[in-house]
């Protein structure tokens, strides 16, 4: 998980953001062409689709050229859930807890 900051080690809903064609989803898809398309995953926009565990942060440097790494700050991600179905969820910017009505 690639970001400008750090976050903290331990569990984290990974959420979907709403936006299509985004810098992420072109950039992954010029050096991936075998993804599959924006379009056809369209269901899974604005929605949290599982759980990551994330370890360790490191520098792009430390990665060792993974092709997943473009920093500036890449998290580890140690382990991951994906969940059975999209749970449709409005999403903000950074971390943002999940309202107690939607847990």
């Amino acid at each position: 998980e690639n970001r400008s900051w750090r976050i903290p080690q331990g569990w984290y809903a990974l959420h979907v953001g709403g936006q299509r064609n985004s810098e992420w989803g072109l950039k992954a898809a010029e050096k991936h062409p075998e993804l599959p398309s924006e379009e056809s995953l369209s269901n899974f926009h604005g929605a949290i689709v599982g759980l990551l565990y994330i370890t360790e942060q490191r520098s792009l440097e430390e990665c060792g050229g993974h092709q997943w790494a473009y920093g500036p700050v890449c998290h580890v991600v140690a382990a991951a859930v994906q969940l059975p179905r999209p749970i449709s969820m409005r999403g903000a910017p950074g971390l943002w807890p999940i309202p107690e009505r939607e847990r």
